[in-house]
């Protein structure tokens, strides 16, 4: 299976920089083989549905989503999609730059997806589906990457999205994080140029 950069992949991309994981190991200790696993997790089952359609158009499996209960308190039940596929995994990796084990401050925007306009709007709009939301009272990007804030800073740029950035201190992880937040104008704006799923 041969994969191109497309709308879909693109879109998937910015899912899996924003909340996936592609795990970095072998398939267990009795068969130290690679492990070419791609993992999402999220609370919302529609979301979660429509994610495993997507994946379904690139790749045939036959892959459900598993629903994980933690008994903690307070703890929201998550929908699993866990797909093991060679190609898909190395397209992610090799192609897309995304890198597999702990990812969340060193995830970057392609070049292939920053250069093309059309492909960064779909990688932009999955990013913002699982890493994005609400800020103060308008909407934006949170990240440990300080690189994949300031190419989505870029990427808003161009489509003419006023907005500003911001960096603070976490101080449960005493981590630095890094910010967007669209300036209130320009919520609409992006709202309706994106192809968002989650309005």
């Amino acid at each position: 299976m041969k994969l191109k950069i497309n709308k879909n992949l693109s879109y998937l991309g910015g899912v899996i920089v924003g909340d996936g994981h592609l795990y970095n190991g072998p398939k267990s200790k009795s068969d130290q083989s690679r492990d070419y696993r791609i993992q999402l997790d999220s609370i919302d089952q529609k979301f979660s549905e429509f994610l495993l359609e997507e994946f379904r158009k690139i790749t045939k499996t036959k892959v459900k989503l598993k629903i994980i209960i933690d008994k903690r308190k307070n703890r929201k039940i998550l929908y699993r999609i866990m797909i093991r596929n060679k190609s898909l995994y190395n397209f992610l990796v090799k192609t897309m730059e995304i890198p597999p084990g702990k990812k969340s401050g060193k995830v970057k925007i392609p070049e292939r997806i920053l250069d093309n306009k059309i492909y960064s709007k779909y990688f932009i709009s999955g990013l913002y589906d699982t890493d994005g939301g609400k800020r103060g009272k308008s909407i934006g990007f949170t990240s440990k990457s300080k690189k994949l804030i300031d190419q989505t800073s870029l990427l808003l740029d161009r489509f003419d999205i006023s907005h500003s950035k911001e960096g603070w201190i976490n101080k449960k992880y005493n981590t630095p994080f890094y910010g967007i937040r669209l300036h209130k104008k320009s919520t609409d704006t992006f709202l309706n140029k994106f192809p968002i799923k989650k309005k």
